[in-house]
């Protein structure tokens, strides 16, 4: 499957564009991620079942639980004790940057902070899902019940990014240096984003190394952030609040021509996806964090 085959939004009519203002809905977000745009575009019958499968676990008290956590543990992590580095906060001044030119960057990185936790869950999620392990829903009220309308409703902005050539032109060094941090195989939107705004992508990541420096101390910086969000996410799957499993019977009840191909495809392409992203999602908040765009942090159930 060729993942830079992609159906945007823009592009998409019937019930494409209905799945993806649904996922939009669904995730509280102005934006439909790569990984849909790339689904629907090489498997949409498959993508269309896929969704349908997982939806339901995104739209229950027990996964608006999930997010605040996801949320707090994350920016806890990096916030460390009082001695530690924490993360800087930034005026438009401070970043070379209109007031203008700073309320858009808030707007986009409250988007990336709102869908963060949603990603986190999503690749984990579909994972499970198309490899067969599922066991059982966890009971209780808040695995059925609705999550608050309130929550996360109407954050952020709609997102623009640079192509990546685009992006390591604006900020050769600083994407260099990201790039080889990483490792991932495609620059992240997040940097994408960020590199509109050259002063502060340089100015972040040059404030954010002693966090980055912590690497393979989980007790501290984006190691532990990541330790976190890890932790997180398993809880989620250890105690699931909805049922979802695909396999090739309901991919080929779903319409699936060739249902066995089909799930092969979706287990790579999350596995592409999850590929390094424990390493990114953590940054999402961070960067909005040093904005003051941060989301909901003390809710819980």
């Amino acid at each position: 499957m060729d993942l830079t085959e992609q159906l945007h939004l823009a592009d998409a009519t019937g019930w494409r564009r209905g799945l993806y203002q649904d996922v939009m809905a669904t995730f509280r977000a102005p934006i439909v991620n790569s990984i849909w745009r790339a689904l629907v575009a090489n498997r949409p019958l498959a993508a269309r079942h896929l969704w349908a499968a997982v939806k339901p676990t995104f739209e229950t008290r027990a996964f608006a639980d999930f997010s605040v956590r996801y949320r707090d543990r994350v920016l806890d992590a990096l916030e460390g004790t009082a001695e530690g580095p924490g993360l800087p906060t930034y005026d438009p001044g401070d970043v070379g940057l209109s007031p203008s030119a700073f309320a858009t960057l808030r707007g986009q990185l409250a988007t990336f902070d709102t869908v963060a936790p949603r990603l986190a869950a999503l690749f984990a999620v579909c994972d499970r899902a198309c490899s067969g392990s599922f066991d059982a829903p966890r009971g209780g009220h808040a695995a059925t019940a609705p999550a608050p309308a309130w929550l996360d409703a109407d954050r952020g902005a709609r997102v623009t990014v640079l192509d990546s050539d685009a992006a390591r032109d604006a900020a050769p060094e600083t994407v260099a240096d990201i790039d080889a941090y990483h490792g991932t195989e495609f620059l992240p939107s997040i940097y994408r984003c960020a590199a509109q705004w050259p002063s502060y992508l340089e100015r972040v990541w040059a404030d954010l190394e002693p966090l980055r420096a912590a690497a393979g101390d989980s007790s501290a910086g984006f190691a532990a952030a990541e330790a976190a969000a890890d932790g997180t996410v398993d809880g989620l799957l250890d105690r699931p609040p909805a049922p979802f499993t695909v396999t090739a019977g309901t991919l080929a009840a779903a319409g699936v021509d060739d249902p066995d191909d089909a799930l092969e495809d979706l287990r790579e392409t999350f596995a592409a996806f999850a590929s390094g992203v424990s390493s990114v999602l953590p940054v999402l908040h961070a960067l909005a964090a040093t904005v003051d765009a941060t989301g909901e942090r003390d809710w819980r159930l």
